[in-house]
Order: C-alpha cells, then structure tokens, then sequence
C-alpha cells in the first residue's frame, strides 16, 4: 500500500469511527453517568456504614453513665441522624469551595456546632431539667460527637478528594463594611425569634411548662436575654461557611443556611430519647425547627445581599 493509498484508509478509519461515536454519542454519555452515578452512590453507602462503625465503636469505648431502658425507636433514631449528617457531610464535602484539611475541618466545624455545641449549650442553661445529664456525661456527648464528626468528615475528603479549586468561579463573596451591623443585628434577631416561638409554640405545652419550671426560677432573665445574644452572633459564626465557601448562586445558600439550621439541632426530637418525654419533645421540634430555619434564611439572605457580591471572579 502506497503513501497515498494509506492516507485515504487512515482518513476513511476515522471518519468511520467518528460517524460511530456520534451515532452512539449519548448512549456512550448515558452509560458514563450512570458510572458516575453508581460510583457516588457507593462512596454514600461506604460513608454511611463508616460512620455507623464509627459511632457505635465509639460508644462501646466511652459508653454513656446514664442508663437507658431498651426503646423500639433508639435504632431508628440512630440509623436517621446518621443519614441526615451523611447527607450534610456529603453536600458540603461536594459543595464547598476549599480543598484539603480547610475542607474537611470546615466540614467538621459547622456540622458538630449546629447539631452538638449550639444545643448542649442549651442544655447549660436549663440544667435542672436535666438531672441525668452530668459534667462526665455532657463532655461525653461533646468529645465523642466531635471524634465522630471529624472521622466521618475526613473519611468523605478521602472519597470525594478535589484536586484543584477554581476561587470565587461561582457567586462567592467576601465581607463588606455592612456586617459591622449586619452582624449584631442577626444575634438581636435571633434572640426575638427564641423568645417569639419560645412563647407563643413551645409554652404552650403545659407539660413543658412544669418540665421546665425549676429551671426558668432560677435563671436571671436580662442573663438569659444576653446569652441568647451571644448565641444568636454563633449562629452566625456557624452560618459564614455555607455563605462564604459554598459553591452555589444566592438562593441555594438561603436554602442550605436555613434546611441546615432547622433539621441537623432537631433531627433527634423526633424520636424517644431518654432525657424528654414525648410532648415536650414535639413542642421542641416545632419550635427550633421554625425558629432556626427562619433565623438560617435570614442570615444567609442578609450576608449574601447584591451590595456582597462584590467579589471578582
């Protein structure tokens, strides 16, 4: 075969195959997202069960001081905020414009504060109508959330790795001179939201109420006005990584800002536990669950306004 000869054949190869590739180009596109899908569907179901291990290897190491009477719901209970923290873990591992040890501390950092921190502090104020819960069994439940949380998060970093990132390629944003109010006006308004559901929704169970009754007499009301002050700029420390980092245009950050807040503190309400009977948890579970998606929409919303979009790409 001549020069001439070979080039035609060659020429005529190609064509032909790329005449196949375009015929079969979106089974071929089809057949690769359906990998794509397997692949991140597997990486879920590997985080979910490490986690499982990883809380329950937890708790046979550091088991918990106050004993519990077997409950049909305990491992619904479990098995549904393990999914829920799954999912978030997974959304901001995939979401979050960092890489590395940022990622996965970041990750850490907002999921253990949100469901573990803001509420145990809760736990502080109203000791009294918590007998069960001592300092050796809270420090339990803080150091062995944040071991979990942490492993779990590092674990999802090493499935989902990020080799390169693109900073401020979506409509990321960085402080401007209005969150010197915006800031302070936030935990004001945090507090009048917690005292607004607080009142007119959890209140309105006498049974809560009475479960609370030891406590609210011996708490100083301006202390308490002030604590949920100091809680309400946390929540807004919280809430600066889902407005800052995270990849998305504004309407997915107050919607993750606000699905966060409401569902990852309440998610545990919803089934029996041994510290709250079954009204008084509901009461709760309506209550923080308006309140702080509320309060997570309008801090996302306010932090994220058309005068922050300042960044350049």
């Amino acid at each position: 075969m001549n020069g001439s000869a070979l080039k035609i054949y060659r020429s005529a190869s190609f064509s032909f195959v790329l005449y196949i590739l375009k015929q079969n180009l979106s089974w071929i596109l089809k057949i690769i997202a359906m990998k794509t899908n397997l692949l991140f569907a597997l990486k879920c179901a590997g985080l979910f069960i490490f986690y499982l291990v990883v809380t329950i290897v937890a708790e046979a190491v550091y088991p918990s001081t106050v004993e519990v009477e077997p409950s049909p719901g305990a491992f619904a209970a479990l098995i549904t905020q393990l999914l829920v923290n799954s999912i978030a873990i997974v959304y901001f591992i995939n979401r979050l414009d960092l890489k590395g040890w940022k990622r996965m501390l970041t990750t850490t950092l907002v999921v253990y504060g949100i469901q573990l921190f803001m509420t145990q502090m809760e736990t502080l104020i109203f000791r009294e109508a918590f007998p069960t819960i001592d300092n050796r069994e809270l420090t339990r439940l803080l150091a062995m959330g944040f071991v979990v949380i942490l492993a779990s998060s590092a674990f999802a970093a090493l499935l989902w790795k990020k080799k390169t990132v693109v900073l401020y390629s979506t409509e990321n944003i960085r402080p401007d001179k209005s969150w010197y109010y915006k800031v302070p006006v936030l935990s004001v308004a945090y507090m009048l939201l917690y005292f607004f559901f607080g009142r007119y929704v959890a209140f309105q169970s006498e049974a809560l109420r009475e479960f609370y009754a030891t406590s609210l007499g011996n708490i100083n009301s301006n202390g308490l006005i002030i604590t949920q002050i100091v809680r309400g700029a946390l929540w807004v420390l919280l809430c600066l990584p889902m407005v800052l980092w995270l990849k998305g245009k504004r309407g997915e950050k107050i919607i993750a800002t606000a699905l966060l807040l409401a569902l990852l503190p309440t998610i545990l309400l919803f089934f029996p536990n041994p510290f709250m009977p079954h009204e008084i948890r509901m009461y709760h579970f309506v209550e923080v669950f308006l309140s702080n998606g509320i309060f997570g929409a309008l801090a996302a919303y306010m932090l994220t306004s058309k005068k922050a979009f300042l960044a350049k790409k």
